[in-house]
């Protein structure tokens, strides 16, 4: 007698809560825990299939179990237990869990209990706080976030800093801006892109040349046929360039835009609340900086560009004298504040 076989599948997300072990902010991953639950039959289908569901269930609550013994123990949590999926004569399941190796949005550490990923620390060195707790409740897992992340706001509010520490935080808030200002110019102007744009124009004669060719001049359409195959191959090798030093430098200024939101907060001090940035399955919770005092913001510029002026390799159109921004040497007005660039 020929038996068939019933898949039920379920997935269910549950929360890790964890603090960062590189920028000490609480993070909230989302898990999905998926599970398949399977039963075979040659009688009886919706007997069957109310035993695979059952089995999909308890697949989701073996993987809860193995969370929180994971974690109890201090370590990784792999993508898969390591139960047979075998439960019985003609009963199977399978579980897996996906979204628990993702990296903090502020800083991207991953975490020394993440699959396949070495974080900072060693499992043994890293912090009790951060090794996650699960919740299976959303408004549970974003309470101790946000109970976390309270202390920290706390703790900014009541630091005193000397009128010098916070002097010295408004300069490097400045020159901070600056230094991330340089990096999206060197981004937005690499030299692989006036290049793309040049090939892509050559590309575009080539096209109308060879359109305008006679139906018979097989030579020539061969020519400009093996020209537009080359212009090809150029702008994958000058894309793929372009990609990489992209990347590196979003890198960076993702680093530097999140040590100016700290050295803002040392400068300005915190608006008392939280804000929260997300990347793929994750959350974190950080601090939300009060806002820039202008007056300050432009005396510290001026006081930078009169230092920079001192230096004998300083070139007086480089920053705007107003706002600070960075500019080329051709221009006569910024393009941020529109002041007139005054040279000497």
């Amino acid at each position: 007698m020929s038996t068939s076989r019933i898949f039920v599948t379920k997935r269910r997300v549950v929360y890790l809560c964890h603090i960062c072990s590189s920028c000490n902010y609480p993070v909230l991953s989302y898990v999905t825990i998926t599970s398949e639950g399977q039963k075979t039959y040659s009688f009886m289908q919706e007997h069957a299939t109310d035993l695979a569901d059952r089995l999909a269930e308890e697949g989701i609550q073996d993987e809860i179990v193995r969370i929180r013994e994971r974690i109890v123990a201090r370590g990784v949590l792999t993508s898969t237990g390591n139960r047979n999926s075998f439960r019985g004569v003609g009963r199977f399941c399978n579980s897996r869990l996906t979204g628990q190796n993702s990296p903090c949005p502020n800083c991207g550490a991953y975490e020394s209990w993440m699959e396949g990923h070495k974080g900072k620390l060693s499992l043994n060195n890293t912090p009790k706080l951060s090794f996650p707790t699960l919740f299976t409740v959303f408004s549970e897992a974003e309470e101790w976030a946000i109970s976390y992340i309270q202390t920290l706001i706390n703790k900014a509010q009541c630091s005193q800093l000397s009128e010098v520490s916070i002097a010295n935080a408004r300069r490097d808030h400045v020159r901070l801006c600056i230094s991330i200002e340089d990096l999206i110019s060197q981004r937005d102007s690499l030299p692989e892109i006036a290049q793309k744009k040049a090939l892509l124009k050559e590309q575009e004669i080539v096209v109308q040349n060879k359109k305008s060719l006679h139906f018979f001049d097989i030579r020539k359409k061969n020519s400009m046929n093996q020209t537009l195959k080359e212009i090809e191959l150029r702008l994958r090798d000058l894309d793929k360039n372009i990609t990489l030093q992209q990347f590196a430098l979003n890198k960076e200024i993702k680093r530097r835009a999140n040590l100016l939101r700290e050295e803002q907060i040392k400068a300005y001090g915190c608006s008392g609340k939280h804000i929260v940035q997300q990347e793929g399955e994750s959350i974190v919770f950080l601090v939300e900086p009060s806002s820039i005092d202008n007056a300050a913001f432009s005396y510290y510029v001026s006081e930078l560009l009169s230092e920079l002026q001192g230096n004998s390799t300083y070139e007086e159109s480089k920053f705007c004298r107003k706002c600070g921004k960075s500019l080329s040497n051709s221009v006569s007005f910024c393009r941020v504040c529109g002041a007139k660039i005054e040279t000497n």
